[in-house]
């Protein structure tokens, strides 16, 4: 089971690989010992102490394992890259195809399956935001979408997990954005209109959420009508997730 304190330590560990200056010595051995070393060596007391060594290479496979990760932050980041790169043959080596991203190599496979950088929604069909253990933090459906007046009406379902924490999420607050007929990314707003959505018909906010609880609310988002083709959700799993509203 992972903990709140321990996902959020291992997003500083993910953001460390690429944003803290990681420097490959020719002392450090080319193991995962010398990953998990030169890791720690890149990060405060803090955050070292509220990680664990299985927890760094976790973060390490993701960078390794996810379609695209390495490349999206080549072109600000690539000495970092190189380093991380340097390192995906020992984070993969005792790690199971199906699972790059197991806590520790005698870990079983996760039982959903991690996604990908990005990937699509599918309108009736649940995703899960997962950090690599054998637990969602939460499941999400998202059962139908509907247009009132310049506004999207999504209707949601929510079931948090267990280890469910108020930094879970799947929309990310502001972090909702739509694309638009001529392929610009912009801000999806979040609306306010009681002809469209009763104030009791409101997703709770995450931070209303608990764990091992079902939720079921509408979430209205100010998209213009006939000049929006996709919705993009930024998770804190780190993967963007897009839905398909052109026919919308």
């Amino acid at each position: 089971m992972v903990t709140a304190s321990a996902r959020s330590a291992l997003a500083l560990a993910v953001g460390a690989i690429v944003t803290m200056g990681v420097v490959a010595g020719c002392t450090t051995p080319h193991t995962q010992d010398g990953f998990v070393e030169e890791m720690r060596s890149s990060m405060s007391d803090a955050e070292s102490g509220g990680i664990t060594d299985d927890q760094i290479l976790a973060a390490g496979r993701i960078m390794c394992s996810f379609p695209g990760a390495l490349d999206s932050a080549r072109a600000e980041h690539a000495d970092k890259v190189a380093v991380v790169e340097s390192y995906c043959d020992v984070l993969r080596s005792e790690v199971p195809a199906a699972d790059p991203m197991a806590w520790a190599p005698e870990t079983e496979a996760a039982s959903a399956a991690i996604p990908a950088a990005e990937m699509p929604i599918v309108v009736g069909t649940p995703f899960g935001i997962n950090y690599g253990g054998t637990e969602n933090a939460m499941d999400v459906n998202i059962t139908g979408v509907t247009r009132c007046g310049t506004n999207l009406v999504l209707s949601v379902r929510l079931v948090t997990g267990s280890i469910y924490s108020e930094y879970d999420t799947w929309n990310d607050g502001s972090g909702v954005e739509y694309i638009d007929t001529t392929g610009v990314t912009r801000t999806a707003n979040e609306a306010f209109d009681s002809n469209c959505v009763d104030y009791d018909e409101d997703l709770p906010y995450a931070h209303e959420r608990k764990p091992s609880r079902t939720y079921e609310g509408k979430v209205l988002l100010d998209v213009p009508a006939g000049k929006t083709t996709a919705l993009q959700f930024s998770g804190s799993d780190g993967v963007t997730r897009t839905l398909d509203v052109a026919g919308v």
